[in-house]
């Protein structure tokens, strides 16, 4: 950096004399960084990708780390251009092939954002889509008969909810009953009503093997950061599903939604085009 410290200083007092004659040509110039030979960073361009990288523009030892990086990467360049010519120019036309199909791929996600921010599934948008790929989604749902309850951890101390939940005998119901009252935040007991499987439980963080939880009438607790969730299967049965769960429903929203999208960018080139034409000045040197 020690060398490349004393070349600048150099420029700047040999052009020094030519400060106001500059300054008065360049008045609308954009600020520039640094330059490695012909190609120069703006400070527009810098701080637009500093902020891309997370960097800090106003930090200096982030500036003069990234200064540093974009240096090498065009010491690189013209080095490569000087020694491997042809592989020089297959990087460079390619790189503007994939940045422009870039760019044009967040203009488009932009407007298709846009698009269908307000949009929603309808319903027979969904059944439509779970009618047609039935095959893969759940057959049949369950339903049972349980005990569910939702528990503050603050709530939990001096208490044996641990072994109420259990159920192994008449007093436990008992005793659940009034400790929901007094502490639960939601509760769940009914020992002659069928109840869907999946709305009982929409709430409850569970990392286990659904169908055999069910199966075996089991009986699971499970925690977050804020509450202890209790249930007890005391009986199950099934039925064919006639319309998607909730975490099904949730899936086909976003294929429906992610299928929209597609169709709309294959539809946008001609908008696309309309957007940019004209936008910008452009000047062609070559016949």
């Amino acid at each position: 950096m020690e060398v490349k410290q004393r070349h600048i200083t150099f420029r700047a007092v040999i052009f020094g004399s030519l400060f106001c004659f500059l300054a008065a040509c360049s008045f609308n110039a954009k600020e520039e960084w640094a330059a490695v030979e012909d190609v120069v960073l703006t400070k527009e361009d810098g701080e637009g990708m500093m902020r891309a990288l997370q960097l800090d523009p106003k930090n200096k030892k982030d500036r003069d780390a990234f200064l540093l990086d974009w240096i090498a990467q065009q010491e690189y360049a013209l080095y490569l251009k000087e020694t491997q010519p042809n592989l020089y120019y297959e990087i460079k036309a390619n790189g503007i092939k994939e940045g422009a199909d870039l760019y044009k791929f967040h203009i488009e996600s932009s407007i298709i954002k846009k698009m269908l921010d307000d949009q929603t599934p309808m319903e027979k948008e969904i059944l439509a889509y779970y009618k047609k790929h039935r095959k893969n989604f759940s057959e049949e749902i369950y339903l049972v008969k349980a005990l569910y309850l939702k528990v503050a951890l603050n709530k939990l101390r001096n208490t044996n909810i641990d072994q109420l939940y259990l159920l192994k005998n008449g007093k436990d119901r008992e005793e659940v009953k009034n400790f929901a009252n007094l502490y639960a935040t939601n509760f769940y007991f009914e020992e002659n009503k069928w109840i869907v499987f999946d709305d009982l439980v929409r709430e409850m963080p569970m990392d286990v093997n659904i169908k055999e939880l069910i199966e075996s009438k089991g009986k699971i607790v499970s925690k977050d950061n804020q509450f202890a969730y209790y249930l007890n299967i005391l009986s199950y049965n099934t039925k064919e599903a006639l319309k998607p769960n909730v975490q099904e429903r949730e899936l086909i929203e976003k294929r429906i939604l992610s299928q929209k999208a597609k169709n709309i960018r294959v539809e946008l080139n001609d908008s696309i085009t309309q957007l940019i034409e004209n936008r910008y000045e452009i000047n062609i040197y070559t016949k």
